[in-house]
């Protein structure tokens, strides 16, 4: 779920997974309540990039996801400008 700093839903936030392995990219839209889903990822490590207007970019490093388990990753985004990166 990606949420702003004070727990608040962050709706349309571009989602975007890369495979640090194989550098593929997969993008995705949160939902209005901020949940985005990505399925068949295969295992291995991952960089998760949130933006949206008016927050500063969130870069997750290292994300590891473990064939066969289903993992989730709360994203809270700071208001800022967006030329920042958290």
């Amino acid at each position: 779920t990606v949420t702003d700093n004070n727990g608040g839903v962050v709706p349309d936030a571009t989602v975007t997974l890369t495979n640090t392995d194989t550098n593929q990219t997969q993008k995705t839209t949160a939902s209005e309540s901020g949940f985005y889903r990505f399925s068949g990822l295969a295992p291995g490590k991952y960089k998760v990039t949130v933006e949206k207007d008016g927050f500063k970019k969130k870069v997750v490093d290292n994300f590891i996801v473990n064939a066969e388990q289903l993992q989730g990753l709360d994203i809270a985004l700071e208001a800022g400008v967006i030329s920042e990166v958290v």
